[in-house]
């Protein structure tokens, strides 16, 4: 059976494998921190209003997979802006970064090149072995820091067989080892902690128009109004 255009079925492919993979599903209670190239730190949400089985979806963004990314709780009450177990930035993510950004290029951009050029065979074949001496060095990285990184040998080699099974998953190892590091910090403390005074007034912002649409679902004599309403000033709201 002939297969038209099979070098566009596989880079849809690829790519599909690679948006999978950048998608979060989170809890309502739950947000995102990320932190760009220059250190710049932000947060996001899912979106409110289109969820699956009561999980809101949040894309990372497709063209940054060198940002690391961590998952934080908000809508609950504050903690302290010293709690315990912050989120911490490995120095192991940094060193990751120029790896997975070489093999995103090289997956998106020069695979597909020579895909759809119909290059030589012996430049193809370049390409992939590039890809995969790629995926070799940031998995040694990833090796040498696994006590930082929290991982152990049945972890590590969960994690290499599915970057080395499907190299698009690669293109996502620096966000998916952030994702995993345990912390019990908390937006408020985090936004405090790293933010500059226009960052932290714009996620209150957002905090604020997601508690209010919270607090409308329920009555006004309903007692969960009044703790939300409580952590809507947190967020400093004017009632």
């Amino acid at each position: 059976m002939n297969v038209p255009h099979p070098e566009q079925w596989l880079v849809a492919l690829l790519l599909a494998f690679y948006l999978k993979d950048c998608l979060l599903l989170l809890r309502p209670d739950e947000a995102v921190l990320r932190r760009g190239l220059r250190g710049r730190w932000q947060a996001g949400f899912g979106l409110r209003d289109w969820t699956l089985r009561g999980r809101e979806p949040y894309m990372c963004h497709p063209l940054r997979p060198f940002e690391p990314v961590w998952r934080v709780p908000w809508l609950s009450d504050p903690v302290a802006a010293a709690a315990p177990c912050q989120v911490q930035v490995p120095a192991v993510l940094a060193a990751l970064r120029p790896w997975v950004a070489g093999i995103w290029l090289s997956l998106f951009v020069l695979l597909p090149v020579c895909l759809f050029m119909q290059a030589p065979l012996v430049l193809t074949s370049a390409v992939l072995t590039l890809i995969y001496l790629q995926i070799g060095a940031a998995l040694a990285i990833t090796w040498r820091a696994r006590a930082r990184l929290e991982l152990d040998g049945p972890r590590f080699a969960t994690l290499a067989a599915e970057v080395l099974a499907c190299p698009p998953y690669a293109a996502n190892l620096l966000r998916k080892l952030s994702l995993s590091l345990a912390h019990r910090d908390d937006l408020s403390g985090a936004i405090a902690r790293w933010m500059d005074e226009a960052g932290q007034s714009k996620v209150r912002t957002q905090c604020r128009a997601r508690l209010a649409a919270h607090i409308a679902q329920f009555d006004a004599e309903d007692p969960q109004v009044a703790a939300l309403t409580r952590l809507r000033r947190h967020f400093g709201a004017d009632d």
